[in-house]
């Protein structure tokens, strides 16, 4: 995570963002096209989404903690919501929330924070209902009690 908050000082958050999204994005397509093309292993496709669902979570934590994405962060802020006249602005700032959301649902707490972030909170409200039971493991609670610190935080209110 430090390493996207130092990136964030080197260039705009927006463009740190974005570019990291269509990347992962990128690479999943990829190595899904492989796996299907090879007929590779569970294992290694396995090994690929949590790396991606990893990486998401950091990006979410530098997003939503530090001081270096403080600006992207107010572009994001009740981006999606209702009774807003359509003005080009907001167009800009629902399609990168959109970008985003679509990188940020390979982990579903990133996903919830950003769409808790951005006012979609109907959307918000579809990824919690969709959680498997089966699915559940240390590793999502753990994530999940981090959602929770999060929304606690003054930062949410």
């Amino acid at each position: 995570s430090r390493v996207i908050a130092y990136m964030c000082q080197l260039q705009p958050p927006e463009f740190v963002f974005v570019s990291f999204a269509v990347e992962l994005d990128n690479f999943i397509r990829r190595e899904s096209k492989i796996h299907d093309r090879e007929g590779g292993s569970r294992h290694s496709m396995s090994r690929d989404f949590q790396f991606v669902s990893a990486f998401i979570q950091q990006m979410c934590l530098v997003l939503l903690n530090s001081k270096e994405a403080k600006e992207l962060r107010d572009v994001l802020k009740d981006c999606i919501g209702y009774g807003k006249k359509a003005e080009e602005r907001d167009h800009r700032r629902s399609r990168l929330f959109h970008i985003l959301l679509h990188s940020f649902s390979h982990n579903l707490v990133a996903a919830t924070s950003l769409c808790l972030w951005g006012g979609a909170c109907r959307t918000a409200s579809l990824f919690l209902k969709k959680i498997d039971p089966l699915d559940i493991n240390l590793v999502f609670l753990l994530e999940l009690d981090k959602l929770v610190e999060m929304i606690e935080r003054p930062l949410f209110r």
